[in-house]
């Protein structure tokens, strides 16, 4: 450490603050106040310097007299140093060996205490009074006398680190190399055995301000560590040790070590070295920690709670007992937090000048009542920062109110008041841009701000201004919608997407581009010259960026991609461009062919006519005149069914080759093109009137600054009438606007297999938290297309935390769906063989008691008394048990005795109790037995025997089980049946022919009758509040039984259970 900091113990808060500043290197101190203090500046002048200082590796500051500092020499001798001004002076305190001085420490009785490396002819700890030292009233310089140590102490022990006691200024703190920290009462006569700790940690000890019980020293490396110390821990252990020696050797068996109070491991981050510790002077149990990367962490201890009676509590005041009669207190680890994080964090870069390399605690508090620190980098910036406080517990109650801290809001009075109105217009559309208007011109307040912003900004303004007029709880649902969507199949396939989402736009345009991506995909379109270019936008194509070109090449390729490009074009038969000269047409026809914009002229016509004859001329002649179509234009502008409106925009279109580019027919054609733009609010025919009254497609229009047109057409007209530098340009700024707002219209530049992409999902998540829509787009991408680690690991997260989510729904059905599709789609593109492992199998039956698997094995049955020969036992498995009597003859005479057959071995290869803690299946929701006994509903199909037409309800005790066991009618010996499962033959029929779709109506009925009683065996589980029922049960509970004039219930059967069960079931 070549420059340290140390903040002055009697700079009280609201007196001068003052604080020195140690340059190692240099051998100077300064002693510095604050002047002036800012939340980004600190001034402060200095008060005095002293630069006639000799080298030294330790400093210690007086704790009251704070012109005098001690060092520690490299030679072993401390020095005392006065460097008040004009009075600077210093005193040599002489060793009888020279060695290194590892640590020097003053106290406020004018004690200089230095620790010594070791050597086998002196001892280690010297101690001096140097009160007879000090100037002498009207003297200026310290007496030069001799005098030798008042204490010397630690023989052949190496010194590390030394404190003195604040409160007690005759305790003394050390730490003894690789051995102990040993404290020393210099007012004892055998000082040198003093209570002592044994641990590696003896460096940078330090004393809490506050609570003077408490140490703590570390081991600065190569395991940093630290150790909190309770020193009335350690008068307990003397005091036993004490009593043991004390000549009953009957209670001499206790001579333990004291124990340390907190113990913490990795306590920084590696690779780093603990530099320096501190504890708060303003705050009890605060202690800081740097290390050498300039990562400093405040961690902050908490004592156990100790229930103190009241008169306890006097007798300790009264008497004013010491601290070596005291109990200790255990402490806990409160929290930890970071004031700065090591210079090379990927998260705050900086250089290794900039660092901290020393600081301390300053006396004050922040305005949040939190402790603050003075720092000091490498380059000499000096500044005072706090701690953070504690955030405030907050929760939020059905009835509509948030309690946070000690503070209630109540938004329900939110949704309907103007004041609310207007509040939300001032937060979601921006003080400068909401017109102060009353509420009769909302139009125009609209028609504003839509000229201010693009159309994706409006939409989150107007999604969030939605979201705050409606009631709390709707606000705070937008888990609910991503649950629902989840229930609703929301998945990888974006067909399936479409129809979920039909309701929101954008996410319905995404989905939309990513299926004509996949249809691409899944027909080869995009290979060409063994390169794969699925999954691309236009950013990639027009710029020839193939991200990843490794894992999308399958052979020999061409090294220039606008040949594949080229050819790939050819092969497709793109429709040609009608529109801008470029030098790189199959570009561009690629790009539109992507985004489903590659329109043929008859497409052109295909679509105008219809959306003519569905009344949206204007979106109709829009889309003809952005495909140079213009007669077109005129066509649909002046057909049969079109308006005044309709004709003079065809007038307009027509004389916009005829326009006067200047003089005052310049100036009266834009005159009559804003009276017409006026005159209407049609996005496309206001984007057509951008056009006409330039002559071409403005950049005002491109890039979004007018809400009128979306991304899918701006594309369209850059791709088609910009020049090759124009639309370049347009294509990186508007890929880079899009990405930085997670605009996810964006994908028709970015793409899916694309870094921008990811970053664009990045900004997404953060805006709307949809980590759902994200991991669902990219599943097919990462790591197919996509497997730079970065990018791996970030949809990893995701993928995790979307898995997560759907698991605290219990959702488990869908989130084993997703596991099965991302396995499917994440194949190689050479070997199309799996990128990923199989994941472990879905479906696991265990208990729900014990969480142990039912799986039957040998040792089970063993354990439960199941067959082999213990099956005489008491707790036999078979179903027969035996008595032995004493025949006439003295013959034995062995009676077979009927039992329950349900025996535990038995009913755990039912699948009645778990096989592992004996428990039994629940009981049913409705009839209230247990799932497993017989059910009469059912028990006659389940148990009817054919080959002797006869009902055996001794059959089935299981409504779930496939294999039972069953009486025969005369033998008492058990006899297993064997049941097929649900695949085999059902009454002679196979099960596959239920879904027989050429069966007749009558067979029909009788095939859903057969499933019906195939199902009535079972059991069902609701998903939410976890209570079972026989199938038929629940099918009669909840659809309730017509014939009989029975309604069906909506809510679980289960008293006081208020889950509405019946939505799960349907």
């Amino acid at each position: 450490m070549e420059t340290a900091i140390r903040y002055s113990r009697n700079s009280l808060p609201g007196r001068d603050q003052r604080f020195l500043l140690v340059d190692v290197v240099g051998k100077a101190f300064k002693l510095e106040k604050i002047t002036k203090r800012t939340t980004k500046t600190l001034l402060y002048e200095t008060l005095t310097t002293s630069a006639k200082v000799p080298s030294f590796r330790a400093f210690d500051w007086h704790p009251t007299n704070e012109t005098l500092i001690a060092v520690g020499q490299a030679s072993g001798e401390a020095t005392l140093l006065s460097i008040a001004e004009e009075q600077q002076d210093s005193v040599l305190f002489p060793v009888r060996s020279q060695r290194l001085c590892n640590a020097v420490a003053l106290n406020s009785e004018n004690l200089l205490a230095a620790g010594l490396d070791r050597v086998r002819t002196d001892v280690c700890l010297n101690i001096w009074d140097f009160n007879h030292r000090l100037p002498a009233p009207g003297m200026t310089a310290f007496a030069k006398n001799y005098s030798e140590p008042v204490h010397r102490l630690a023989s052949g022990e190496p010194i590390t680190s030394l404190k003195f006691f604040h409160d007690d200024p005759q305790l003394l703190v050390a730490g003894v190399k690789g051995q102990f920290v040993r404290l020393y009462d210099l007012r004892d006569s055998a000082a040198s055995t003093g209570v002592q700790f044994a641990t590696r940690c003896v460096h940078n000890l330090a004393i809490d301000w506050l609570d003077e019980n408490y140490i703590a020293s570390c081991a600065p490396s190569p395991d940093p560590m630290i150790s909190i110390w309770d020193r009335r821990m350690g008068s307990r252990g003397q005091l036993i040790q004490s009593s043991a020696g004390g000549g009953n050797n009957s209670a001499s068996s206790d001579q333990r070590q004291p124990e340390v109070s907190l113990e913490l491991r990795n306590a920084i981050n590696q690779p780093g070295s603990i530099w320096s510790m501190r504890f708060s002077k303003s705050k009890r149990g605060c202690l800081g920690v740097l290390s050498s990367t300039g990562h400093l962490q405040v961690y902050e201890l908490a004592k156990d709670y100790i229930h103190l009676s009241a008169t306890s509590t006097q007798a300790t005041h009264v008497t004013g007992q010491h601290w070596e009669a005291e109990s200790p207190q255990d402490i806990c680890l409160d929290r930890t937090q970071d004031i700065e994080k090591q210079f090379s964090h990927p998260s705050a870069l900086k250089a290794e000048k900039a660092r901290i390399v020393s600081f301390d605690f300053t006396t004050t508090m922040s305005k949040d009542k939190q402790p603050e620190l003075i720092t000091m980098t490498g380059d000499g910036r000096i500044s005072i920062r706090a701690t953070a406080p504690i955030p405030e517990p907050s929760t939020f109650e059905a009835s509509g109110c948030i309690v946070s801290g000690n503070k209630l809001m109540t938004l329900n009075e939110f949704s309907g008041s103007s004041e609310a109105v207007k509040l939300l217009q001032s937060l979601t559309l921006g003080e400068k841009d909401s017109p102060k208007q009353d509420d009769s011109d909302k139009d125009s307040v609209k028609t504003v701000v839509r000229k201010k912003k693009t159309s994706y900004q409006r939409h989150q303004a107007e999604t969030n201004a939605n979201l705050a007029l409606l009631s709390l709880k709707l606000q705070l649902d937008k888990d609910n919608i991503m649950r629902g969507r989840a229930v609703d199949g929301y998945g990888i396939d974006p067909s399936d997407n479409k129809e979920i989402i039909e309701d929101d736009e954008w996410l319905l345009a995404f989905w939309e581009w990513i299926e004509h991506a996949t249809s691409l995909h899944e027909e080869n379109q995009l290979i060409k010259d063994n390169l794969d270019l699925s999954y691309l936008g236009v950013y990639s194509i027009w710029k020839e960026d193939i991200p990843n070109k490794s894992i999308r090449t399958f052979g020999p390729t061409s090294a220039r991609v606008s040949k594949t490009i080229e050819s790939l074009v050819n092969e497709l038969d793109i429709p040609p461009l009608r529109g801008a000269d470029t030098s790189r047409p199959a570009n561009r026809q690629l790009c539109l062919y992507l985004s489903n914009l590659a329109w043929s002229k008859d497409l052109v016509r295909l679509a105008a006519i219809r959306f003519a004859e569905r009344g949206e001329h204007t979106k109709a002649a829009f889309i003809a005149l952005v495909a140079s179509e213009r007669d077109l234009v005129h066509e649909i502008l002046t057909g049969p069914n079109s308006t005044p409106a309709h004709k003079s925009l065809s007038l307009a279109i027509a004389g916009s080759h005829r326009q006067i580019s200047f003089g005052s027919a310049a100036e009266a054609w834009k005159q009559s093109i804003n009276a017409l733009a006026d005159e209407t609010d049609e996005p496309y025919a206001l984007a057509i009137l951008a056009y006409v009254k330039h002559s071409k497609w403005s950049t005002p229009l491109l890039n979004g600054e007018f809400d009128i047109l979306r991304l899918y057409f701006r594309t369209a007209i850059a791709l088609r009438h910009l020049s090759d530098l124009d639309l370049t340009s347009w294509i990186s700024s508007t890929t880079e606007h899009v990405v930085a707002e997670g605009d996810i219209e964006g994908i028709l530049l970015t793409g899916l297999a694309h870094r921008n992409a990811v970053s664009l999902f990045q900004a997404y998540i953060a805006n709307f938290s949809d980590v759902q829509t994200a991991v669902l787009a990219l599943c097919p991408i990462i790591p197919r297309y996509l497997n730079d680690l970065d990018i791996v690991r970030r949809f990893d997260a995701w993928h995790n935390d979307y898995r997560r989510i759907l698991n605290s729904w219990r959702l488990y059905i869908e989130r084993a769906t997703l596991d099965v599709q991302y396995g499917q789609v994440a194949i190689d593109n050479v070997t199309k063989q799996r990128v990923l492992p199989v994941p472990p199998p879905q479906i696991r039956l265990v208990c729900s008691y014990c969480s142990a698997s039912i799986a039957h094995h040998a040792a089970t049955k063993a354990r439960l008394g199941g067959g082999g020969s213990d099956g005489g036992s008491n707790n036999g498995g078979g179903a027969d048990q035996h008595a032995v009597e004493g025949g006439s003859g003295g013959a034995t005479v062995i009676h077979d005795i009927a039992r329950n057959p349900l025996t535990p071995a038995n009913a755990a290869a039912i699948g009645t109790v778990c096989p592992k803690c004996g428990r039994h299946l629940p009981r049913c929701g409705v009839c209230d037995l247990w799932l497993g006994t017989e059910d009469e509903s059912w028990l006659k199909w389940a148990s009817y025997d054919d080959d002797q037409a006869t009902y055996d309800k001794n059959a089935d005790l299981s409504g779930s089980a496939h294999t039972v066991v069953g009486l025969e009618a005369k033998g008492g010996g058990g006899k297993v049946k064997t049941r097929l499962g649900p695949t085999a033959t059902i009454a002679g029929r196979n099960t596959g022919e239920i879904a027989d779709t050429d069966a007749d109506a009558e067979q029909k009925k009788k095939d859903d009758e057969l499933l019906d009683e195939e199902m009535a065996r079972m059991l069902t589980f609701c998903m939410n509040c976890s209570h079972a029922f026989h199938w038929k049960h629940a099918k009669i509970w909840f659809e309730g039984e017509p014939a009989r004039g029975r309604a069906g219930h909506h809510v679980c059967p289960v008293p006081k259970c208020q889950c509405a069960c019946y939505d799960d079931w349907m």
